[in-house]
């Protein structure tokens, strides 16, 4: 009885948490969504000369079968999107460990200037955060790393406990939101040169094979320099704990901290 008691809690919890999904597009129903907005309109037009619309942005590398795409997310006045021109699922496809893809994460980090200019004003470099959910925690089945503003009471959490976060994976020493999360400190030329899906996976083991399970975030924390280093979390789903993976938690697409009439000027959705 015991074991079925357990088998039907399993069931429970997979049926609640697989309703849920990447926060991002909660109107979107269909997992390849994303994909066909890169694939079917930003990519072509681009190809073709034209403007890339939806996308702010398409740039190739070394050819147009590689590079990435800037997409406005329809969630939130400020939230951008960040998604491979080739077809890469997730965090967990082998090519994000492959060396000569794109790096996906500081580039992202570069496209904040998106925000920046929708804003109107100058935003603070660690108001701003990028999530990657794992293969459990998102809709979507085409790579996006969300960039977008850090929740407030989580940046007030991480510095409070910034000294003991140093240049090796060691265990949060708390948990965010009720989950446990991993975490290390790079530094700014750490995160131009490395590969971030790399750095995680190093932390796992056979992290080839588990990355899936991952969600990975990136904050940028102030230091003696006058300049930023960054901190990469990650967080494993354990659907028996009612974690998916979903690191996008730790961001509020709202972006409260920022001036509000700012805000109210900009026009909703994509422009």
């Amino acid at each position: 009885m015991k074991q079925l008691n357990q088998s039907y809690l399993m069931f429970l919890v997979l049926a609640v948490l697989m309703m849920g999904g990447c926060q991002s597009q909660p109107v979107v129903k269909k997992s390849d969504a994303l994909w066909n907005i890169v694939n079917n309109q930003c990519v072509p037009k681009k190809k073709s000369g034209q403007k890339p619309a939806p996308c702010d942005e398409v740039t190739f590398i070394k050819s147009q079968e590689q590079g990435y795409v800037i997409l406005k997310d329809l969630n939130g006045p400020l939230q951008y999107l960040l998604m491979p021109v080739a077809k890469i699922t997730g965090v967990e496809s082998p090519e994000l460990l492959n060396t000569n893809e794109p790096n996906y994460f500081y580039e992202s980090w570069n496209a904040r200037s998106y925000m920046i200019k929708r804003y109107g004003a100058d935003i603070p470099a660690d108001d701003i955060s990028l999530t990657v959910n794992s293969e459990l925690g998102r809709s979507q089945n085409h790579l996006h790393v969300h960039i977008s503003c850090i929740r407030s009471d989580i940046k007030k959490i991480v510095n409070e406990n910034l000294a003991k976060i140093n240049s090796k994976w060691n265990d949060f020493p708390i948990e965010i939101l009720g989950h446990k999360y991993r975490a290390i400190k790079i530094s700014e030329s750490e995160f131009k040169k490395n590969n971030i899906f790399s750095l995680v996976a190093a932390d796992i083991p056979d992290g080839d094979k588990n990355i899936n399970r991952y969600g990975i975030a990136m904050m940028a924390v102030k230091n003696k320099k006058k300049g930023h280093d960054f901190i990469v979390l990650t967080s494993r789903a354990d659907l028996l704990k009612l974690n998916r993976g979903s690191v996008e938690e730790i961001q509020d697409h709202l972006c409260p901290q920022l001036s509000q009439e700012l805000l109210k000027k900009i026009q909703p959705g994509r422009q």
